[in-house]
């Protein structure tokens, strides 16, 4: 995925009115509760004049009590199969915990190989 990297990186943002509906569709109701703060990027990486790229999401959503980022770490952990629900392409995710601040990782090409050994390599804190 180097290579990739050198070639070129598009990143982009959600708009701001998308981002709790997306958490809402995605993951459920409630989940995330509107006091938690939502930052959130999006990147395309491909190699010059390839008609395909590679997509990865990163939101880190941090929230006022470490204890409520832990309940919230815990059920996405949880979940036997780690996919972003209604969505239009299979989404994979990985959910990382820091303390008040959950990361999701997630991405629409997590089958391309150099994506499965990201996800494989990504653990979380014991």
């Amino acid at each position: 995925m180097g290579a990739l990297l050198r070639e070129g990186v598009c990143e982009h943002r959600s708009k701001t009115d998308d981002k709790r509906a997306f958490l809402r569709r995605s993951f459920g109701e409630g989940l995330f509760p509107a006091s938690a703060s939502v930052r959130w990027k999006e990147l395309r990486v491909s190699e010059e004049g390839a008609s395909s790229s590679l997509h990865l999401g990163l939101v880190a959503v941090a929230f006022q009590e470490q204890a409520e980022a832990a309940g919230v770490y815990a059920r996405l952990t949880a979940a036997e199969q780690p996919y972003l629900k209604k969505t239009k392409i299979l989404t994979q995710y990985k959910a990382l915990i820091r303390g008040r601040t959950v990361l999701v990782v997630y991405s629409e090409t997590f089958s391309h190989e150099a994506l499965q050994h990201f996800f494989a390599s990504v653990t979380p804190p014991q």
